[in-house]
């Protein structure tokens, strides 16, 4: 009974998942992101209290955005960074001395970078007054192989995790397109993920173009 009651209870979650796959138009509103970032991170940590942060939140512009969206697309992400840290600080994933000892010393604080980015280095077209703000979730975990990140990027994806089923993934990078911004994964296997999302201050700046 015990091993069914948990088949349903990941089954509903994977439903409720798949739900928040399916988010509709932002609710836009001028927006702190600093804020938002430092609610997901709150909240993320509640599950994850043991496990080091490093952030660096800089001053930047106000966004233009729907704040509930965002957090939650950042939470996503946050907790694939977490988990993938859990995975690496885990000695328990070891059977000896040595093995164990590796892992420890591989294990880090997951570092978080919230900044304004030059024009220059924008993923994103922008109008002539809008800004470009760039979020860094960077973990120590062990990675992903390129064939999985281009899966998991392409569609959602549903993984054998038990704490997760990959689709919160796709439920943030759909809010950040809807948001103007794009969502890039960089991984290398026992080295680590870099999450990189870019958003304009300016919702309307993808509709723009580079001619004048």
């Amino acid at each position: 009974l015990e091993d069914m009651s948990q088949q349903v209870y990941r089954i509903e979650n994977i439903v409720q998942q798949i739900r928040n796959a399916h988010i509709g138009n932002p609710n836009l509103s001028s927006c702190q992101m600093a804020v938002i970032l430092r609610e997901a991170i709150a909240e993320t940590r509640k599950l994850f209290p043991d496990l080091p942060v490093n952030d660096e939140i800089a001053n930047v512009p106000e966004i233009l955005a729907d704040a509930g969206q965002l957090r939650l697309a950042l939470v996503n992400l946050l907790t694939n960074g977490f988990q993938s840290m859990s995975l690496a600080s885990n000695p328990s994933t070891c059977h000896d001395q040595d093995s164990k000892a590796q892992v420890q010393n591989t294990s880090a604080e997951l570092a978080i970078e919230l900044d304004v980015v030059p024009q220059s280095e924008s993923k994103v077209k922008l109008k002539q007054d809008s800004n470009l703000i760039r979020i860094e979730i960077r973990d120590k975990g062990p990675g992903m192989a390129e064939d999985l990140v281009k899966q998991v990027m392409s569609r959602p994806f549903v993984t054998r995790k038990k704490n997760g089923t990959g689709l919160g993934l796709w439920t943030a990078k759909k809010i950040i397109e809807n948001h103007g911004g794009t969502l890039e994964l960089v991984s290398r296997l026992q080295v680590g993920t870099t999450a990189v999302v870019q958003l304009p201050t300016d919702r309307n700046s993808e509709q723009s173009t580079t001619a004048h």
